[in-house]
């Protein structure tokens, strides 16, 4: 196995339990794990009596970058999400100018791309004039649409049909909302 670091003598913690190993990585993601160091990369780190955990994911952060940073940006909302064992965020659309379409959505990804400490993932907005524009959302990498049921944010209430809409906007029945009260 080619690592440029193991991470020994750490107790590793996983969905099913708690075991002592040798974590394996390259280039800053995991290659592999076993019980006993097999070959000696570059570098060893001696992780005695420390656990070592998945990092966790955040699913609904709102970071306001770029537009309302001066409630948080990118920089340091990430930096404070590794701080915490965070390694993926998932930023919801309201920012300026708001994601309802494809072109802002890409706009803001390269934007943040230079900005983030972390992974993340991008939703895109549903509301009343932008049902249309939900498969380019898509396709383009919006991990899902978030719509509001009461006016909010400039944003305009969400009807339940809309909603029925908007979750089945492929087809497909599968849903894509994350409609907040």
């Amino acid at each position: 196995m080619k690592a440029d670091l193991a991470i020994i003598n750490g107790l590793l913690v996983d969905s099913q339990s708690i075991y002592q190993g040798v974590l394996y990585i390259r280039e800053g993601k995991i290659v592999g794990i076993t019980q006993s160091l097999e070959k000696h990369p570059p570098e060893v780190i001696d992780a005695h009596g420390l656990y070592l955990l998945p990092g966790a994911i955040d699913g609904h952060v709102h970071m306001m970058d770029p537009g309302y940073t001066d409630r948080e940006d990118f920089i340091t909302g990430t930096r404070a999400a590794a701080r915490g064992g965070v390694t993926t965020v998932i930023d919801h659309h309201r920012t300026v100018p708001q994601v309802f379409g494809a072109k802002e959505f890409v706009e803001k990804r390269n934007y943040l791309e230079k900005r983030a400490v972390v992974d993340f993932g991008l939703l895109g907005g549903l509301s009343l004039t932008n049902l249309g524009a939900l498969r380019g959302l898509w396709e383009a990498g919006a991990l899902g649409f978030k719509g509001f049921t009461c006016e909010l944010h400039e944003a305009d209430a969400l009807l339940d049909a809309f909603m029925v809409q908007g979750m089945t906007f492929d087809g497909s029945g599968r849903g894509f909302l994350d409609i907040s009260a």
